[in-house]
């Protein structure tokens, strides 16, 4: 028996082309269970990423209903489906200010409104997410090819992608905290154009097509070129993103190595934690330690020009001391 190419992709025949499309066309329209599923995921979302519990946020993800319209949008785009293409994305409209107005009522009935780690990573994206939206767009068209074997699985990849960050839109409009929705809004928008290209790319390769005609032909090539204007719109804001997040990293890493240095010449004294941050365009280092009580008397200055040579770059050093007496 002949083994297939782990990474070849067979086409479609007719029949199996008709069959997907339309039930891609079926399960894209909203129904009752279709808006209770997608009530119930924002929630359970929500919570989690309050909570900064990421396996609430999962659980949430797994009942999304969103992986159908995403890609269906992205099968419009290649057949030049207009009825399709204007449901799926009237749908995916209607999805996004449901979850944005729950997530924020929620977060306005409840007294959990603090930054937790899951909401912030997710406000700050980076190239990588947008990669991760490909991905995940690509596994789930090819999913639904395969008569829903993988359906259930990628359907989590692609609500990863979609659900947290309008969830934390909703967040940052009920709490008051502009600088999150920016960031929120920016991810939602990459990962919804990666998802529905990757989507197009892979019903593409299945063998789906516009047609014969050229009118129909210059529609889809006009569909196509308009996303990848978005795409790569992205590309660069994110690939921005990235750059930063990469220094910041290895400044982060030479202020710890730093501080490590600094420490390790004082006897009984150790790092407990650090963070970095920016305050009216200056950089705000905060240190805490344990060490003896006699330390902090004039490590702070010492300190604090250690790190500014190795940075090149001025900081203002916030240095906090848990005192620790030596009793034998």
């Amino acid at each position: 028996m002949k083994t297939p190419a782990p990474l070849k992709v067979n086409k479609l025949d007719l029949n199996q082309r008709t069959q997907l499309l339309e039930r891609l066309k079926e399960e894209s329209k909203a129904s009752h269970g279709y808006y209770l599923f997608l009530v119930l995921s924002v929630l359970i979302t929500t919570f989690g990423l309050l909570l900064d519990s990421p396996a609430v946020i999962i659980g949430g993800m797994i009942i999304a209903p969103l992986l159908y319209p995403l890609i269906g949008t992205g099968m419009a785009i290649v057949t030049n489906n207009e009825r399709l293409l204007k449901s799926t994305i009237w749908l995916l409209v209607k999805s996004s200010g449901i979850v944005i107005a729950i997530s924020a009522l929620v977060t306005f009935i409840t007294p959990l409104n603090e930054i937790t780690k899951e909401i912030y990573i997710r406000t700050t994206p980076t190239l990588i997410d947008l990669l991760v939206a490909l991905a995940s767009g690509a596994a789930g068209a090819y999913a639904v090819s395969e008569k829903e074997r993988f359906a259930s699985l990628t359907g989590v990849a692609v609500a990863a992608a979609l659900m947290p960050p309008l969830a934390i839109t909703g967040f940052a409009i009920a709490s008051g905290k502009p600088a999150l929705l920016w960031g929120s809004l920016l991810l939602y928008a990459a990962n919804l154009i990666a998802v529905i290209i990757s989507s197009s790319l892979v019903f593409s390769l299945l063998g789906f097509t516009p047609g014969r005609t050229e009118e129909k032909k210059e529609a889809v090539r006009r569909n196509v070129t308009i996303s990848l204007v978005f795409f790569i719109l992205m590309l660069g804001i994110l690939s921005v993103f990235f750059v930063n997040a990469i220094g910041q990293t290895q400044r982060r890493r030479v202020i710890e190595q730093t501080v490590s240095v600094f420490l390790a010449n004082y006897k009984d004294a150790q790092l407990i934690s650090l963070t970095e941050k920016q305050n009216a365009g200056r950089d705000i280092v905060t240190v805490l330690v344990q060490a003896p009580s006699d330390f902090y008397d004039t490590a702070t200055s010492l300190l604090e020009a250690d790190i500014e040579e190795q940075l090149g770059s001025p900081i203002d050093l916030q240095f906090y001391a848990i005192p620790v007496n030596k009793i034998q």
